[in-house]
């Protein structure tokens, strides 16, 4: 019998040996891996400029991309009369629309403008950054009155969230 216990304790010794040298090996690897990817839309953004030089556009103008939010909003019965609707959101560059974020809104019609942005993907010409396509952060205001629509594109933050300067008086 003494020779079968001896064997189990060195059996039972070796598990133990495997398991610590499984995890000085798996434990680290789990401690620093990473996800390349958080989103599919930002696998091609190695940075996203929140200030570019050449904005991001939509390929058939302004004026196309207010008749087809017009058309998209008619067709869904929720034309706003009057008001002002404020959305940020990210053209790759590959000009597809990810991360729309709502800044000013009601919440209750968040989903429709969504929806609209998502479906304008790839109808954009991306930003340029000392002549290289970028990702960029872009925010599009939409102002409503007598059943029309005025957007505005915007390199960072829209002019509703610019503050004047404070005066500097010389001497002081």
């Amino acid at each position: 019998m003494l020779p079968l216990d001896s064997l189990k304790q060195k059996l039972m010794k070796n598990k133990a040996v495997i398991l610590v040298i499984v995890a000085v090996i798996l434990f680290p690897t789990c401690l620093f891996a990473q996800t390349v990817y958080i989103n599919e839309g930002f696998k091609h953004c190695d940075k996203v400029f929140t200030r570019v030089e050449t904005l991001p556009d939509f390929k058939n103008g302004i004026t196309a991309l207010e008749d087809s939010l017009t058309a998209f909003l008619i067709t869904h019965d929720s034309m706003p009369e009057k008001g002002t609707k404020l959305y940020s959101l990210i053209i790759t560059k590959e000009a597809q629309v990810v991360d729309i974020k709502r800044r000013m809104s009601d919440p209750e019609t968040e989903h429709l403008y969504v929806q609209f942005l998502n479906s304008t993907s790839g109808q954009w010409i991306p930003a340029k950054q000392n002549s290289y396509t970028v990702c960029s952060e872009l925010y599009i205001q939409m102002q409503f009155a007598d059943n029309k629509v005025k957007v505005k594109l915007y390199n960072g933050p829209g002019v509703t969230d610019v503050r004047p300067l404070p005066k500097y008086r010389r001497g002081s």
